[in-house]
């Protein structure tokens, strides 16, 4: 009632003339005369009468210190900026021809209508009109109750949140000064993903149009000091340029608490809708349009998602067939790239997908003080790669880590990710050296990757890899590299005759599998499940090139470091990684999933072939067994270093015949690969490479029951009558030449490493325990000891089998003394 009472009183001290709207002349009021005279000296009284913006402007600086009467006045006129032609008498005269062309049935709402027009067509828009609307928009804006909507479909949001909204019949408040009612506009922002749609509707749209840095007044004011020291030189005549220049520098150690909370603010709303980012859409509006990336940002939710938008400009930049992204654009696209990277705020679903994570081992407050940019990101990658911090993940989480990373795209762009160039900075310096193109951001990640194993590489750079390395593994797009270099082998082998179709059907991730089986496949000795295959199999009947072949051992090196880093592996194996194998020590789980191969029941069907195909790709690139590979580095240089890594079970066979001069772990982890190659056929590359031949022309009939390489061996030894059996038959022919060698090489290593002649060793395991020992009980190792026992007794022999094995090996090696180990050495 008090209000009613003096608003006819306020409408009568109205003077008749001005230039104000309705007549107004703010400077002139009785009610705000005397402010104007305390707090705008710079306002004479000769000028009072020129216009209301600058009165107003002024007097709002002060709002705090205005008497109840004069903040009234204030009101009455800001509220008929919003609905009149004629705002402080110039609207109509400056911006007239913008008003006829696009707000001339909306005269009501002709400010609204403006401000919203020259965000979308402000090249129509002259530069005095622009001017005026911005000021005007800085009044607007600064007051809750004048954005249009706001009060209608925000008030019980305002309530939910506590934002402290004060309620009048007339939705004036006559008592509170302006920068409280803009507290309730910063408010609602902070809780824009809770509020209802109608209210985030009118959020967005507010935030869309406040796109120079002193129309959001919270951030402008508390942003003040960070403006004037980092940003003092920027261009601020675009729209967007400062917040740009302020979310660049967000993480300097000069950057207040207060600043970046405001930056956050404004992030959640760009990441609900990337328009609220000017500077993006004005420098992306032609590539945006071209690749109709407004149509795919659409969520069910109705948020214009930031990532969507960068994910579907990114992809058409690296569309081989599509035209690049402008330069312009391309820059933007890569700074966001960067702020995804580093601020979980900008990714929506990633918030709500790992809130588990975010909400316990990832917190933010759990974050060291001085951490780069970036970690609570970083966390969330090791988090979902290793499984770790005992939290059990969902899969709608590791799902949206790897959409974030395909965004992103840290294997070409080395840069955005802080965390990796933190701790990884050692190794860039002394063994990665780089400059500035697009082309070296590569080569800085797959150098680091090739020094994952380096005794030099920190700890924290070896863990960021493998974390990056889990998810570069299950999507081929993440390796350009293999990409490149594939290309016309994943399209002949992998997509077969209908590439559209396997294109749309095929994951990324089978696309590295396809590729594998391949290799595995090529090799193998099995000829009816060969054929069975590739009638179940597009890719069957083809072979990769070498420069292929290459990339795709170097990506299978990477996987070597674990399990999780093989898809196939953790997808087979996941029941005996999560039991048998769930601390697997040192070694890692590739390691224990091997060992477990040989235990009765450890492992499933499925597990035991999967481990089975890796280890055929194993066999024949000794970067691919970790172990062996790290603990036999001395002897790779000392007796190998001629043989090179790429040729096909070189580097292993060359360790192997050098297995004495390695140190103990070295021959430990040798004499392994040794007996795995002894026990089945199929591991034993050499072996098997040098007699594929001769096996398929002599023990065909047999090849299905040949299990072991003794057991080949001794099928071809008896056709080609190497060795004499009464119950042999066949022709007594010769093996060609590369298949002898390879023949009197596997014995010689029988005869000297009792081990890795499997079924004597088998047979002959209690008169080796009985008489073959040491003085501490334990079997002799090593240089034909166990050999030279067991033939020195062998008419005193315990076990039948064991006594007739051990005779038949001591005749051949009697007639072949090239066999004999002890006398060969």
């Amino acid at each position: 009632q008090q209000q009613q009472q003096q608003q006819p009183r306020r409408q009568q001290q109205r003077p008749a003339n001005g230039g104000g709207a309705n007549g107004l002349v703010l400077a002139q009021h009785p009610d705000c005369h005397q402010a104007v005279t305390d707090h705008c000296p710079h306002i004479t009284p000769e000028t009072r009468g020129k216009g209301n913006f600058r009165v107003l402007f002024c007097l709002q600086q002060h709002s705090g210190k205005l008497s109840s009467s004069c903040q009234a006045v204030l009101w009455d006129y800001k509220l008929s900026m919003t609905k009149s032609w004629n705002i402080d008498g110039a609207l109509g005269q400056i911006c007239g021809d913008e008003l006829n062309k696009y707000c001339g049935n909306q005269k009501d709402r002709s400010l609204y209508c403006l401000t919203e027009m020259l965000r979308q067509h402000t090249t129509d828009f002259k530069a005095v009109c622009k001017h005026l609307l911005r000021q005007a928009k800085m009044i607007v804006f600064s007051d809750y109750r004048l954005v249009e909507g706001v009060v209608q479909d925000c008030q019980d949001d305002m309530k939910k949140h506590d934002c402290k909204r004060i309620n009048t019949d007339d939705g004036k408040d006559d008592s509170h000064p302006v920068n409280s009612q803009g507290a309730v506009m910063e408010c609602l922002e902070e809780h824009v993903k809770d509020v209802s749609s109608a209210c985030r509707a009118r959020l967005l749209k507010k935030a869309e149009q406040s796109n120079w840095a002193d129309l959001d007044r919270p951030l402008f004011t508390k942003c003040e000091k960070e403006r004037l020291s980092l940003c003092s030189t920027e261009d601020t005549s675009k729209p967007g340029n400062m917040f740009a220049c302020l979310e660049k520098y967000q993480h300097s150690p000069t950057m207040t608490k207060e600043c970046q909370a405001q930056i956050r603010r404004r992030s959640r709303l760009v990441a609900m809708d990337y328009e609220v980012a000017s500077s993006l859409v004005r420098e992306c509006s032609i590539d945006l349009s071209r690749l109709q990336c407004q149509q795919q940002s659409v969520s069910t939710s109705g948020f214009r998602r930031l990532f969507t938008v960068i994910k579907c400009l990114w992809d058409g930049h690296n569309d081989e067939d599509g035209k690049k992204l402008q330069s312009g654009c391309l820059g933007k696209v890569k700074f966001m790239q960067q702020r995804l990277m580093g601020e979980k705020e900008l990714s929506l679903e990633l918030v709500d997908s790992c809130k588990t994570l975010l909400d316990g081992p990832c917190a933010p407050g759990r974050m060291p003080a001085d951490a780069p940019q970036g970690i609570v990101v970083s966390c969330l990658i090791e988090a979902v790669a290793n499984h770790s911090h005992g939290v059990e993940l969902s899969d709608k989480c590791s799902e949206q880590v790897m959409s974030l990373i395909k965004v992103v795209d840290p294997a070409k762009h080395f840069h955005i990710d802080h965390v990796l160039e933190s701790a990884c900075q050692p190794v860039i310096e002394n063994s990665c050296p780089h400059g500035e193109s697009h082309a070296s951001d590569q080569f800085i990640v797959q150098c680091l990757m090739s020094k994952v194993d380096d005794e030099k590489t920190p700890a924290d750079c070896k863990r960021h890899l493998y974390g990056l390395q889990f998810f570069f593994s299950r999507d081929i797009s993440l390796n350009p590299r293999l990409s490149k270099v594939c290309a016309k082998d994943i399209e002949n082998v992998c997509m077969g005759e209908t590439p559209q179709r396997y294109r749309v059907d095929l994951p990324p991730a089978y696309v590295v599998s396809c590729l594998y089986r391949t290799e595995v496949r090529n090799n193998r000795l099995d000829k009816e499940d060969a054929d069975e295959e590739k009638q179940n199999s597009p890719e069957a009947a083809q072979t990769i090139s070498q420069e292929c072949k290459a990339e795709v051992h170097r990506a299978l090196a990477r996987r070597a470091h674990s399990a999780k880093m093989n898809p196939q592996l953790q997808n087979d194996c996941m029941e005996e990684l999560g039991n048998v194998c769930a601390n697997p020590g040192p070694a890692g789980d590739v390691r224990c999933l091997s060992d477990k191969m040989e235990e009765e029941g450890a492992l499933t069907d499925k597990c035991k072939s999967a481990v089975r195909q890796w280890a055929a790709i194993a066999v024949k690139d000794v970067r691919l067994n970790r172990p062996l590979f790290i603990a036999c580095a001395s002897l790779r240089a000392e007796k190998c270093s001629d043989v090179p890594l790429t040729e096909k079970g070189a580097m292993i066979k060359c360790l192997v015949d050098n297995v004495d001069y390695g140190v103990d772990a070295c021959k430990s982890e040798i004499l392994r690969v040794a007996r795995k190659k002894a026990a089945d056929v199929e591991l034993n590359f050499p072996f098997k490479e040098a007699c594929k031949s001769d096996l398929l022309q002599f023990c065909g009939d047999q090849l299905n029951q040949l299990k072991t390489t003794s057991e080949a061996m001794h099928c071809l030894k008896v056709k080609v009558g190497l060795i004499k059996d009464p119950g042999a038959t066949g022709p007594y022919e010769h093996l060609s030449q590369q298949c002898k060698k390879e023949v009197i090489r596997e014995s010689r290593l029988e005869v000297g490493r009792a081990r890795l002649n499997i079924p004597l060793f088998k047979a002959c395991a209690g008169d080796i325990k009985k008489s073959c020992v040491d003085e501490m009980g334990n079997p002799f190792r090593g240089e034909g000891k166990i050999m030279d026992c067991l033939m020195s007794q062998r008419s005193t022999l315990v076990d039948p089998q064991c006594q007739s094995l051990v005779r038949k090996k001591s005749r051949e090696v009697f007639r072949r003394p090239d066999i004999d180990f002890r006398l060969q050495k």
